[in-house]
């Protein structure tokens, strides 16, 4: 009637969403606390949650993605240059 090994598997799935839970918790004051060292240090001028409006989400600041541009290719008739 009971399965003994389907019993361990529940309580690793349980225990998964429960520190899905945590970690979301987590997520969520990290976010708070990143609003807050942006403006200590300057680098926005928007007051923190509890001062201003809940923050809306943001996109990521940070260096641009890079580019390069394709290698130029020689003629194939065309002799090396050393």
């Amino acid at each position: 009637m009971n399965d003994p090994k389907a019993a361990p598997k529940y309580e690793s799935i349980v225990l998964r969403i429960l520190w899905m839970l945590v970690f979301a918790l987590v997520w969520q004051v990290a976010q708070f606390l990143a609003q807050i060292g942006r403006f200590g240090s300057f680098h926005t001028e928007q007051k923190p949650w509890p001062f201003a409006d809940w923050p809306t989400p943001r996109a990521p600041e940070g260096e641009a993605a890079h580019s390069v541009p394709p290698a130029p290719h020689p003629v194939r008739d065309e002799e090396p240059k050393l």
